[in-house]
Formats: structure tokens, C-alpha cells, sequence
């Protein structure tokens, strides 16, 4: 976890599939987030439908389709703080603020892990049944979040699109903020029988 906590921003896609029990069919939805040390987190959905999801310290701001923010303190809604920490916390590599909040089922190893979240607090176990985030190195691949009823939501995070020069990006530059494509070495001039170079 130390590492995480040395990578000062993140910025990367993302898309997720949320399974509710009250709807016959999944609901997809793709965008970009922003993580900056310590504690901001900025996730901006683009499609379906644009909406912006901004956590700065105790502060959450929901800002919808129609442009209008609702703001909540994390601090009167403990449901949702937990949910903040699980990613929040992974990210600054703060195993103690997850483990505030969470016990810890962890497996694998540096380069394939997972960690199961399960809520310590009773009423936060009425809604939400567990966390789990799956990564290597430090990266974070996916989140899938289960509620008590089983309605789920699994994050995944994208690798880079563009590939460098000399070959497909490595899975530890996704959420590493190394995913900047290299520049391609330069090619050799073709010369013509009897030209001077």
C-alpha cells in the first residue's frame, strides 16, 4: 500500500455496470476519474448521460444532467463515507482508514491481488454486504460493490488506448500515471544507388 501513496495524481477511463434488482436489464455508463492526493476524487460520468461525482476532504458534491450541485457531508452519511473510503483509502494507500471502516479479506500477491471489504459497522451491513477491489502492483483494475438486497456495481478501469511506439503499454501503467505513450524512434532515411547521405 506505501506505494500508492507515493503516485500523487491519477487519471485515467473507466466503465461500469450497475445490476439492480427492480430492472430487467444492467445500465452501462463510461467516463474519466481524477484522483489527487490526499483526498480529492472526481468521478465524471460522460455517457449516457453527463454527471460529475466530486469528493474533496469531508465533502461530496453530486452535480446531475441539469447542471444543479447537491452537496452532502460525509461525515453525517457514514454509508457512503465507507464506500469513499474503500477507493479513497486504496488509492492514498491509508490502510488505516480502511481498516476504520473495513476488515480486510486480502489474497494473491503484489502483481494480482484483491481485497474483500467487509463493513464492521451494523448499520452499514443493512446496505452494503461487501466491497471488493482486484489490482496489481499499483494499479486498481476493478471495484465491484455489493449491496444487502444484491444489487451490484462493478467499476472497471481501462487500459490506454494508444500504445507506444515499441510495443503494447505494460497492465502496471493503468492508474499509474504512466500511461503517456513514448515517442517513436526515428526511422532511417531511405538513400538512392550513389547519393551521398
Amino acid at each position: 500500500m506505501g506505494q500508492f501513496a507515493a503516485i500523487p495524481e491519477r487519471h485515467e477511463v473507466f466503465h461500469e455496470e450497475k445490476r439492480l434488482s427492480a430492472l430487467a436489464r444492467p445500465l452501462f455508463s463510461e467516463g474519466q476519474l481524477l484522483y489527487r492526493r490526499p483526498s480529492y476524487l472526481e468521478k465524471l460520468t460522460i455517457a449516457p448521460r453527463k454527471e460529475i461525482l466530486l469528493v474533496d476532504g469531508d465533502q461530496l458534491t453530486l452535480t446531475g444532467p441539469d447542471g444543479s450541485p447537491h452537496e452532502l457531508s460525509l461525515a453525517s452519511h457514514p454509508e457512503v463515507a465507507m464506500l469513499v473510503d474503500a477507493v479513497g483509502g486504496t488509492l492514498a494507500g491509508e490502510i488505516a482508514r480502511i481498516e476504520r471502516a473495513y476488515t480486510i479479506q486480502a489474497a494473491g500477491d503484489a502483481q494480482d491481488w484483491q481485497m474483500i471489504l467487509l463493513p464492521i459497522r451494523r448499520r452499514v451491513q443493512d446496505v452494503l454486504r461487501h466491497v471488493v477491489i482486484r489490482g496489481n502492483g499499483t494499479t486498481i483494475r476493478s471495484v465491484l460493490t455489493e449491496m444487502a438486497n444484491g444489487d451490484t456495481q462493478r467499476l472497471t478501469v481501462d487500459s490506454p488506448k494508444t500504445e507506444p511506439a515499441d510495443g503494447p503499454p505494460s497492465s502496471s501503467s493503468v492508474l499509474s500515471g504512466d500511461s503517456a505513450p513514448r515517442p517513436a524512434a526515428a526511422q532511417p532515411r531511405a538513400m538512392r544507388p550513389g547519393s551521398k547521405p
